[in-house]
């Protein structure tokens, strides 16, 4: 089709390529930054033999609620950081 309306250059990355790229690269820049925030969720509180190291936050508040066996309470933060995602 670009051949047929002679688009090159500049103007077929414009109107041909980017518009058919760009549903997907939005997709998986959601899924990146989706992941990268459940990993800095989960690296606040490790535990590596007899060492703790626990950061302050939402993610160390929902390890420690999943430890402590508190369902209602790690329910309550998964909750408030999906609403974060979303908003």
């Amino acid at each position: 089709m670009s051949t047929k309306f002679r688009i090159r250059g500049w103007q077929w990355c414009r109107q041909v390529t980017l518009p058919d790229i760009f549903p997907y690269y939005i997709t998986k820049v959601i899924t990146v930054f989706g992941s990268t925030w459940n990993a800095s969720f989960i690296s606040k509180a490790v535990q590596w033999a007899n060492t703790h190291v626990v950061a302050h936050g939402l993610g160390a508040y929902i390890v420690q609620m999943t430890v402590d066996g508190d369902h209602r309470k790690m329910i309550l933060g998964i909750i408030v950081m999906s609403l974060f995602v979303v908003l």
